[in-house]
This record gives structure tokens, C-alpha cells and sequence, in this order.
């Protein structure tokens, strides 16, 4: 999910940059901030836009709330799986291993797998 919102991030950005920034025709370089219509006049590159840090940092903050929220959605998820685990084995005995058991274990190893990865990532 977190790579999926950055790169989709990243795209967005490199888009509206190297949409100002298109190679004018005849190879000569584009001239900064120069625009073919004279009544728009010059506009501001990414770089100076107003708030586009404090935006940034908006974001980032969404980010980190929304990760933390689906870290702890997937924490109390796992803990649910890892007590239901217990209550089938519970219920086994050593000569009967129930097919539900093995299905659980495996949903408990794919959902801890995945809540390490995002941890991972959280930390790059």
C-alpha cells in the first residue's frame, strides 16, 4: 500500500515537472520559466509553488497515520487468528490434525509475513 501511494506520488510529481520542463522544438533549450502565450506571462516552477512543503508534509503525516492504523488493524487481526489458532489445536488431540489448523497457520504466516514487510518499508 505505502509503495503504491509513493510511486503513485512520484509519478504525479515527475509528471508536472517534466510536462514544464518539454524540450522545445529545433533542439533549443527551453527558456526557465518562459511560456509561448505573452498574456499569461512566467509561472512558477515546483520548486516555488507557496505551501508546497507544508503540503508535503501534510501528506507524510497522512501517510503515517494511515500506516499506523492499518499496522494496528493487522496486529489485532493477527492476535485473532494466533487465539483461534490455539482453540482448534485445543481441541485436537495427537492422533487428529485438523485441515482447519494448517489453513489458520498459514493465514498467521502470510499476515505476519506481510505486517514485517510494512514495518520494513515504514522504516526506509
Amino acid at each position: 500500500m505505502k509503495r503504491a501511494l509513493l510511486s503513485t506520488l512520484l509519478l504525479f510529481f515527475l509528471g508536472t515537472a517534466s510536462s514544464q520542463s518539454a524540450p522545445s522544438p529545433m533542439g533549443v533549450p527551453p527558456t526557465p520559466n518562459a511560456t509561448p502565450d505573452p498574456q499569461i506571462g512566467p509561472q512558477p516552477g515546483p520548486a516555488t509553488l507557496p505551501g508546497t512543503r507544508e503540503q508535503m508534509k501534510k501528506m507524510q503525516r497522512e501517510l503515517n497515520i494511515a500506516r499506523q492504523k492499518q499496522l494496528k488493524d493487522d496486529s489485532t487481526r493477527l492476535l485473532q487468528l494466533a487465539t483461534d489458532l490455539k482453540d482448534s489445536v485445543d481441541k485436537t488431540n495427537e492422533h487428529i490434525l485438523s485441515l482447519d489448523v494448517v489453513k489458520k497457520a498459514e493465514e498467521i504466516e502470510k499476515l505476519a509475513k506481510h505486517i514485517k514487510t510494512n514495518m520494513r518499508d515504514e522504516m526506509r
